[in-house]
């Protein structure tokens, strides 16, 4: 679930127009409120201290490069954990 909500959250800003933007910025603001890690969290999100094509770039190679990786491993691992489980010969 976590995995496709960041695939929302990220795919959000790929069209690079005013509602993306401003969606993405409220989105890191509000991430940037948990206490404690907020700030640390929201200044990685962006890349800096604002929004612009770096916080793009960053949130394109993690919509098409991390997150198909973090699927597939959990799905391999779901796969050799059912496989594991299931009695030879069923």
């Amino acid at each position: 679930l976590l995995i496709i909500l960041a695939f929302s959250f990220t795919g959000y800003l790929l069209p690079w127009d005013q509602a993306a933007y401003f969606a993405t910025k409220v989105g890191t603001n509000i991430a940037g409120e948990i206490p404690v890690i907020g700030p640390a969290q929201q200044r990685i999100m962006l890349g800096g201290n604002d929004l612009t094509t770096v916080t793009l770039s960053r949130f394109f190679t993690t919509h098409v490069f991390l997150l198909p990786l973090a699927l597939a491993g959990l799905v391999g691992l779901h796969l050799y954990l059912f496989r594991r489980a299931t009695p030879a010969g069923r």
